[in-house]
């Protein structure tokens, strides 16, 4: 009876490098097909699953302003994407309806905050809406002269009255057609 290896999710061998069972150089996996010999190391089909994250929770800061970055933003969708231009982060690629950004922020005291996004387009007359708890505020986003060429734009004042954790969604205002936006961030400051 053989007694080959067989190969779990690494890229090495088990044995330590120049040892092998019943002194035999070269052993055949009989899960997946794969050689190795002496020393040399197998890259494995076989990967690890990924762990799953947890999405940032973003904390206001001392004067109780929010900035959702692009870089703590989850990302749904297949195509949008996190890039970087001008040396900045911007969430881009955005060419699909749906898809979208979200964020979680922890609200430590309820009260009301200006929203405004720093965006960016070639297209005239593109819409973003913004989702906070159960409230949905829309921002009409002009041509802002291209794509390096980002702009901050209203989109109203939330209210909310709960503490604790709450998301953010931003999502294309208008379907189809859906015209696409560079997002740098998302800024909530509190109302006076």
């Amino acid at each position: 009876m053989d007694a080959g290896w067989t190969l779990r999710a690494s890229v090495t061998p088990p044995r330590t490098c120049g040892s092998s069972r019943r002194g035999r150089r070269s052993t055949r996996s009989r899960s997946a097909g794969l050689r190795t010999a002496g020393c040399a190391s197998v890259r494995s089909p076989l990967r690890p699953a990924p762990a799953p994250v947890e999405p940032v929770v973003i904390e206001p800061d001392d004067r109780g302003r929010f900035t959702l970055s692009a870089n703590d933003a989850e990302l749904h969708g297949e195509q949008i994407r996190v890039q970087t231009r001008e040396m900045r982060p911007n969430i881009g690629f955005w060419d699909r309806a749906d898809e979208w950004p979200w964020w979680k922020i922890r609200v430590v005291t309820a009260g009301a905050w200006r929203v405004s996004l720093e965006v960016a387009t070639a297209h005239e007359g593109a819409g973003l809406s913004i989702e906070i708890a159960d409230q949905t505020l829309s921002a009409a986003v002009p041509a802002t002269g291209g794509w390096d060429s980002y702009r901050s734009v209203p989109a109203g004042v939330a209210r909310l009255s709960t503490t604790g954790e709450h998301t953010v969604v931003v999502r294309p205002a208008s379907l189809p057609p859906w015209k696409a936006v560079s997002l740098r961030a998302v800024r909530l400051t509190p109302v006076d």
